[in-house]
C-alpha cells in the first residue's frame, strides 16, 4: 500500500502523465487545424468540349505537368499544417449524358482554368449550379469502389508511345449506354502533386532491374529458395544476372525518359 502511495505521489510519475497528456492535446489541435485547413472553400468547374476537339494525348500530358505548379515546398507546407492541396478530375454520367468535371480549392481556380485554356482554347468552362453529388444519401443503392496502383509509385504507368484508339472511348462508351432514369455512374480521379524526389526510387529499381535483381516486389519463390539452400548441397557456382523481361525492358525505356 505505502508503495502505490509513493508511486503516486512521485513527481516524476505526474511530470511524465502531463508530458503525454500535453503531446497528446497538441496533437489534437494538429489534426483539428489540418481539417480546418483541408474544409476550405472550394469549387466544381464544368467543362463542355467540342466534338470536333482534335488534341492529342500530348495535350493532356502538357496539361498535368503544368498543374504540378500547385506543390508546396517545405516551407508552405509547414505554413500549411502539411496539407498539399489536390485535383480531381470527374467524368459522370445521368442518364447517359456524360459530363466532365474538375474539383478544386477555390484558391487555385484561376490557375486551374488557365492551365486548362492553354492546352484546350475552345473548351467551355463554368462553374457547375450544384453538385452533383449533394443528394447521393438519398439514393437506394450505391456501389462505389477504389482501384490502387498494384506496382510501386515510381514505375511508370504509361509504357507504350501512342494511342492506337482513343483512350476514354472504352469508358465513355459505357457511361453512355446509362438509359435508367435514375442510374447515374460517377469516376473521380484524385491527384496530387509530389516532390521530384521520387525519381530516385525510380533509378533504384532500374539500376536492380537491370543488375538481374528483382524490383519492389516480395518473391516468395526467392524466399522458399534460401530455406532450400539449408539442406540441399550447392550444384556449383558462378554468378547468373536474369535477363530482364520484356515488359521491364519496356518499363525501364520510359522510367529513363
Amino acid at each position: 500500500m505505502m508503495a502505490f502511495f509513493s508511486i503516486l505521489f512521485n513527481p516524476f510519475v505526474w511530470l511524465t502523465i502531463v508530458a503525454i497528456l500535453a503531446f497528446l492535446t497538441w496533437q489534437n489541435y494538429k489534426k483539428i487545424d489540418k481539417l480546418n485547413v483541408m474544409n476550405t472553400d472550394s469549387v466544381l468547374l464544368a467543362l463542355e468540349i467540342p466534338k470536333t476537339n482534335d488534341k492529342s494525348e500530348l495535350a493532356a500530358e502538357q496539361l498535368l505537368a503544368s498543374l504540378h505548379g500547385i506543390l508546396r515546398d517545405s516551407t508552405e507546407l509547414k505554413n500549411n499544417n502539411g496539407v498539399q492541396e489536390h485535383l480531381s478530375f470527374e467524368i459522370v454520367s445521368v442518364n447517359g449524358a456524360i459530363r466532365f468535371y474538375v474539383w478544386m480549392p477555390r484558391t487555385l481556380q484561376s490557375f486551374v482554368e488557365g492551365q486548362i485554356y492553354s492546352q484546350y482554347p475552345t473548351v467551355q468552362i463554368y462553374e457547375a449550379k450544384e453538385d452533383y453529388t449533394a443528394n447521393s444519401e438519398n439514393k437506394h443503392v450505391i456501389y462505389s469502389t477504389e482501384i490502387d496502383l498494384i506496382e510501386n509509385e515510381a514505375l511508370p504507368i504509361k509504357t507504350f508511345d501512342g494511342f492506337e484508339v482513343d483512350p476514354l472511348a472504352g469508358i465513355t462508351g459505357t457511361l453512355a449506354k446509362l438509359d435508367g432514369t435514375n442510374d447515374q455512374l460517377w469516376i473521380q480521379v484524385l491527384a496530387r502533386p509530389v516532390a521530384d524526389e521520387w525519381h530516385k526510387k525510380s533509378d533504384e529499381w532500374v539500376k536492380k532491374v537491370k543488375a538481374g535483381k528483382k524490383s519492389f516486389k516480395l518473391d516468395w519463390e526467392y524466399i522458399l529458395k534460401i530455406f532450400e539452400a539449408l539442406w540441399t548441397p550447392p550444384e556449383g557456382s558462378g554468378d547468373t544476372k536474369s535477363e530482364p523481361s520484356d515488359r521491364d525492358k519496356t518499363r525501364i525505356s520510359k522510367a529513363e525518359e
